[in-house]
């Protein structure tokens, strides 16, 4: 009765999962020599210099990395004849525009990223270079000035632009103004090259 079922038994036995046994020595010892020594010796760790000029690939790419850079640095130096001075604690750039016959002065001021700088009315006064004038007439006379003065406030917020168009004429005042900034405390002057066409 017992050894009805004798298939249930060998069954039992095929469903036990196989034992392997691994013996790295053991296989080893049958592998070539180049597989014997690279697992002996370990390869040395590469450094950081070998690893950017180990390989001419990776100087190349290093060195395109190094020049787009630099032509960033460069074109962001040189682009526009703009000028920036410092106002109150403010970095304040400006650029004269020239568009269509008319001269737009631009101004962008950036607050510091800490403390406070200075909040409040600016104001903006801007003449043409006169580099041929008439040494008989009075400069300070007021008829022979032309000078276009405005009024901006600066605002207690990190970053502001401010444009207005200016009343000069662009083929007789020229490309060269001097632009002065005056708040409560100081007053600052700048000689800006206007730039764009005509």
């Amino acid at each position: 009765m017992n050894n009805l079922f004798p298939e249930e038994k060998a069954d039992d036995e095929i469903e036990r999962e196989p034992v392997y046994y691994y013996n790295r020595e053991r296989r080893l010892s049958r592998a070539s020599r180049r597989v014997r020594d690279f697992n002996e010796v370990r390869p040395a760790q590469r450094g950081l210099t070998k690893s950017i000029f180990g390989f001419k690939g990776n100087i190349l790419i290093l060195a395109s990395i190094l020049m787009i850079c630099a032509m960033f640095a460069i074109s962001s130096r040189f682009s526009g004849d703009g000028s920036t001075v410092k106002l109150g604690e403010n970095s304040v750039t400006l650029n004269i525009i020239k568009e269509e016959g008319i001269q737009i002065l631009s101004i962008e001021k950036k607050g510091p990223k800490k403390g406070e700088a200075y909040s409040g009315e600016v104001d903006i006064a801007v003449s043409p270079v006169m580099s041929n004038y008439n040494e008989n007439v009075s400069i300070a006379s007021p008829d022979n000035l032309n000078v276009f003065a405005h009024r901006i406030f600066f605002h207690p917020v990190e970053f502001e632009i401010f444009s207005f168009s200016m009343p000069f004429d662009v083929d007789v005042d020229g490309n060269e103004y001097y632009v002065v900034l005056k708040t409560n405390d100081e007053i600052k002057s700048i000689k800006i090259s206007a730039v764009g066409s005509k």
